[in-house]
């Protein structure tokens, strides 16, 4: 199943994404901005890649053969935008030096209302990435359990879910890579 094949290949985008981004929080912490901007910019064009070329295809392939899949078809889109919005964010804000408006006078100015465009497109962003990351990591990995009775991808439906709640303590990433590399395993050599 082509659907299937074009999956694997990206969660295994996804799972180098997530790796690049755990390396640049690191770095970041370790005070070496250049390599975290590094490893961020790296994380971001990997995931953008997995999504748009491979994550997209392959639920929809697999939403032609079983309309359950149409969720997390849509949750890849619900990223795909999230990800426009933070990437418009991150123009403005560019434009601007990324010098946010500090006060009240400044939100009269364009330049004060670049700094509450970008953060509302920002703002805007979360809850669409959340969705789409619920629809697409969670559903998904559900949907492929159901389908293909594989356990592995039922571990990574549930390791996915309990790193949304070790987002909100600031501890998530981890969790996430490893149901990316689960479901990779779990699709590499999978037949319809």
């Amino acid at each position: 199943m082509v659907g299937v094949e074009a999956l694997g290949r990206g969660f295994l985008l996804l799972s180098l994404s997530t790796a690049s981004t755990l390396a640049g929080f690191a770095a970041g912490v370790a005070g070496a901005v250049p390599a975290a901007a590094a490893f961020f910019t790296a994380a971001v064009v990997l995931a953008l890649a997995a999504l748009a070329l491979y994550l997209r295809r392959g639920f929809a392939e697999l939403k032609a053969v079983d309309s359950g899949f149409a969720l997390s078809h849509l949750g890849v889109k619900l990223m795909l935008y999230s990800l426009a919005a933070i990437g418009a964010s991150i123009a403005i804000s560019g434009a601007y030096q990324g010098d946010p408006p500090t006060l009240s006078r400044d939100l009269n100015t364009p330049r004060g209302a670049a700094g509450l465009a970008a953060l509302a497109l920002l703002l805007a962003s979360l809850p669409l990435g959340l969705a789409g990351y619920a629809l697409v990591f969670i559903l998904g990995a559900l949907r492929l359990y159901d389908r293909f009775k594989d356990r592995r991808m039922l571990a990574a439906g549930l390791l996915y879910a309990a790193d949304i709640a070790a987002l909100a303590i600031k501890a998530g990433g981890a969790l996430t890579l490893a149901g990316h590399l689960i479901m990779y395993l779990a699709l590499r050599r999978r037949k319809p």
